[in-house]
């Protein structure tokens, strides 16, 4: 999931992706993660929204972009639900000033979480 967070995941490909029935795979997800996978995505999209809202100068659609909607609104929605504040107030509240000069082009694709910066 994590490296195809931009594409459009469809949870019954998913599962037979790695071989099993959609129920294994949402009660799996369920016993193991605590969310079904429709809303483990959702989280994980969120995370990375949240990291490319701090550290790239992305606007809130080209965020949305990236990390897989469509429609900026829709991902406003969720990131409000999500989150508690809308996208401009996180990446107000959240990115420090004293790392603009640092360049992050790329995000790791391999490490569940970035390395803390």
């Amino acid at each position: 999931m994590d490296q195809n967070l931009e594409r459009q995941i469809s949870i019954p490909d998913t599962a037979a992706h790695v071989g099993w029935s959609h129920e294994h795979l949402a009660r799996m997800c369920t016993k193991h993660l605590g969310n079904s996978p429709t809303r483990e995505l959702l989280i994980r999209r969120m995370e990375r929204a949240c990291l490319l809202l701090t550290t790239e100068f992305f606007t809130i659609q080209e965020v949305a972009t990236a990390v897989g909607f469509g429609d900026a609104l829709y991902f406003s929605r969720c990131f409000s639900r999500i989150k508690g504040m809308n996208a401009t107030a996180y990446r107000e509240r959240y990115t420090d000033p004293r790392m603009h000069h640092i360049p992050f082009n790329e995000i790791p694709q391999d490490i569940p979480y970035p390395i803390n910066t």
